[in-house]
């Protein structure tokens, strides 16, 4: 499973998780910076990786939505408020919560939306 990160998330984190063996990619190693979601969207799905987004606006703007269910990808959200804490705490949030994550992920068919709250539980978003 390839996990990929978009630009909510810092690079140093995907750095830290691919030292932990996860297979992950930032945004920016596949896209220019300001790419939209709209336009990496499409690709990601093509490539069958998980997104993990702090953008709900993702799955609530139109065009954004529309993007996201033609990828037809599992996609994470994270709980608002979630991508804009202290680096550290936003790392060590990933590191306790990421075997729930994972497991969470491996357990639903794409085309699945998951949110974690900010306790680090992961629901189906419906």
């Amino acid at each position: 499973m390839t996990f990929f990160f978009d630009n909510t998330f810092p690079p140093q984190l995907v750095t830290i998780l691919k030292a932990l063996k996860v297979d992950a990619r930032h945004l920016q190693e596949d896209f220019a910076a300001d790419t939209p979601d709209v336009d990496w969207l499409p690709e990601v799905g093509k490539r069958g990786w998980i997104v993990v987004t702090g953008d709900r606006r993702i799955s609530k703007k139109p065009p954004e939505r529309k993007a996201l269910e033609e990828a037809n990808v599992i996609a994470v959200f994270m709980a608002k408020g979630f991508t804009s804490k202290p680096i550290f705490d936003l790392v060590a949030s990933f590191i306790k919560w990421w075997p729930d994550i994972e497991r969470a992920v491996a357990h639903v068919k794409p085309g699945t939306s998951l949110e974690v709250s900010v306790n680090g539980k992961v629901d189906i978003l419906t």
